[in-house]
């Protein structure tokens, strides 16, 4: 991507990048089935740690080199780390790999498993919330740089300004996702999610009254701390709700439907900028939550009737 002279170029390239990226949904399901059910929300927020330590220091490394050395220069580092990524994953990884009986065989045997795996209600639920979630972290990625922009003073810094931004939200995630991760496995997953879509939804919904730089920084940090409290929580309602042997399947699913969700999101974004101001996709983005939390109260109260 760093050598392309034309949008259209970078476009193809992007898409194809896309069509190979399942790196979240494998290591989820090379977690889930090691780990006890007892612990899956541990687990998983340990997880969710190291990916949001990369997301803090992404961006802001990320606006650091395009501001010194240019856009092209960060492709070339995006491509050297991946690299190294995998290839730690090939010589350290141990894969406990037995192949689920249940699982059907042939060319579209994919089919018949997603049909049997979608009939679970608890699972559908939390898919739809995987859902929502990723639409609504991805609307403002297309107009969060023309937010800071109206925000600082000058526009010099504008790409350092926006990774300092993401970079303190992802912080936030970090240091909320093993906490609340595992402080699910004793209190209730939904229950969890319930209280930080709600925390999502007020803070993101705030944003419109934002007038400085710093109190973008701070509701960012606060929303992102949410955040890193919802992920950790729905991962192990997938796991909590599959069975042994249906991760791989389950957490592909998840996968399509947050890719699919971060399709939708950043056009959703863009039209609300558009038609009203950059202001409205935070708006956007906090009733999407605010959803988020109804439906996770519905999974609650349907899980009470179940007991009763």
């Amino acid at each position: 991507m760093g050598f392309v002279q034309t949008a259209e170029q970078l476009v193809f390239l992007w898409a194809l990048q896309g069509l190979i990226t399942g790196i979240i949904a494998a290591s989820s399901a090379l977690v889930a089935p090691v780990t006890p059910r007892g612990r899956t929300g541990y687990a998983m927020g340990l997880l969710q740690l190291g990916l949001w330590c990369g997301v803090s220091a992404g961006p802001l490394i990320g606006g650091v080199l395009s501001d010194l050395m240019g856009f092209r220069a960060t492709f070339a580092v995006t491509a050297i780390l991946l690299f190294l990524s995998g290839l730690s994953v090939w010589i350290g990884a141990e894969e406990p790999f037995v192949r689920a009986e249940q699982l059907q065989a042939g060319l579209f045997g994919f089919l018949k498993d997603w049909r049997r795996i979608l009939r679970n209600p608890q699972l559908d639920f939390t898919l739809v919330l995987r859902f929502l979630g990723a639409i609504g972290l991805s609307a403002l990625d297309p107009m969060l740089p023309l937010f800071v922009l109206s925000l600082a003073a000058g526009s010099a810094w504008v790409a350092t300004s926006t990774g300092l931004v993401v970079g303190a939200g992802s912080a936030a995630s970090t240091v909320t996702s093993v906490y609340l991760g595992r402080y699910g496995d004793r209190a209730g997953y939904a229950r969890v999610a319930l209280a930080c879509g709600i925390g999502a939804a007020v803070f993101y919904g705030s944003h419109i009254v934002v007038g400085h730089l710093w109190q973008l920084l701070v509701l960012y940090a606060l929303a992102g701390a949410c955040v890193g409290g919802l992920l950790p929580s729905l991962s192990p309602m997938l796991a909590e709700n599959s069975q042994r042997g249906d991760e791989g399947c389950v957490y592909g699913i998840d996968n399509s439907l947050v890719s699919a969700g971060r399709t939708v999101g950043p056009m959703l974004g863009a039209a609300c900028a558009l038609w009203f101001s950059p202001g409205g996709a935070f708006v956007l983005t906090g009733l999407i939550f605010g959803a988020s939390s109804l439906l996770a109260a519905l999974t609650i109260c349907r899980s009470r009737r179940r007991q009763l």
